[in-house]
């Protein structure tokens, strides 16, 4: 089985996937902070008429600090962080089957004490704040002819981009995106019409410069009165990265073209109640590059979505 993260996935494997942690890192504050999905490219069909097939793969993720991707352990216990719910999209075009494996978090370790805990009782470093770290995504093949199922073998899939746990939210931003129908390499509904599930990641940017835009519409009388038709009034926000190298811009720049967006962020509190929000963004994405060229910080305005409550309409 090939088993992949979506092209333009936040935990998408980085360009050298034997190194652990590398480079910039993705802020996490909570363990909630992380909703996501892999895509197993390959998925065999069942043989109609063959022998009984009594095994069975969970899918997992597992975060680890100071692991490689050639040191993880394909033997042992490891302490889930999140486990796969998978479905399966049938590809009329190639007439196979792909499995969709969305990620929540396991209800077994709600919080960083806890899945410490589990981390140290299967001899590894417990993750701190300020410690980066790489998630694992594997699966476990087992033998289920009897219960409890018996561990066969281990198989690592990919290695995730690079992660930083931090405790202070400030700047940073927790968004959540979904579409109504697959698309951009993500999958958002199964065969069966149900939604799989939406992406949710923090990323370093927050939301500024609060203004109040309007869209209006007048007509002029005979008498020349003038006379409102109808105005609504937006709430806009410029939405700015810090320094970011362009495949994270890129993956934003996705993120906020999906049908939903919503985004958790603190600096809002300071404008209107704190809370989490839907947005829709501009087309325009502006980067500012570093004399180096390699990092950038860019902006975009977003608008809040529920605008609609701020309507004045006279068309009877």
């Amino acid at each position: 089985l090939l088993v992949r993260a979506p092209k333009y996935s936040f935990v998408a494997p980085p360009s050298n996937p034997t190194v652990a942690c590398h480079g910039l890192c993705l802020p996490v504050v909570e363990l909630t902070d992380l909703h996501f999905q892999s895509i197993i490219a390959q998925m065999p069909l069942m043989v109609i008429g063959g022998p009984p097939d009594f095994t069975e793969r969970d899918y997992k993720a597992v975060a680890l600090k100071d692991v490689d991707c050639s040191d993880f352990p394909l033997t042992g216990t490891l302490p889930v962080m999140f486990e796969g719910d998978d479905t399966s999209i049938y590809d009329v075009s190639n007439h196979s089957y792909q499995g969709i494996i969305d990620y929540a978090l396991n209800a077994g370790s709600n919080t960083w004490d806890e899945y410490n805990e589990r981390l140290e009782a299967a001899g590894f470093e417990p993750i701190l704040p300020g410690d980066c770290f790489t998630f694992f995504i594997y699966s476990d093949l087992m033998d289920c002819e009897a219960r409890p199922c018996n561990f066969i073998s281990r198989k690592l899939h990919y290695c995730t981009a690079c992660f930083q746990r931090i405790e202070d939210s400030c700047y940073t931003s927790l968004i959540e995106y979904k579409s109504n129908e697959n698309g951009m390499d993500f999958f958002y509904v199964n065969d069966d019409g149900d939604a799989i599930g939406a992406q949710r990641v923090r990323l370093p940017f927050y939301l500024k410069e609060p203004q109040l835009t309007a869209d209006s519409d007048t007509i002029t009388l005979s008498n020349q009165a003038i006379v409102k038709l109808f105005e609504v009034i937006s709430r806009e926000y410029t939405l700015e990265t810090e320094n970011m190298p362009f495949e994270w811009h890129t993956k934003l720049k996705v993120a906020l073209a999906h049908d939903s967006v919503k985004i958790t962020n603190v600096n809002l509190g300071e404008h209107e109640a704190p809370g989490t929000y839907g947005f829709s963004a501009d087309d325009g994405y502006k980067i500012k590059w570093q004399k180096t060229g390699l990092l950038g910080k860019g902006d975009v305005k977003v608008t809040h979505a529920d605008a609609v409550a701020l309507r004045n309409l006279n068309c009877g």
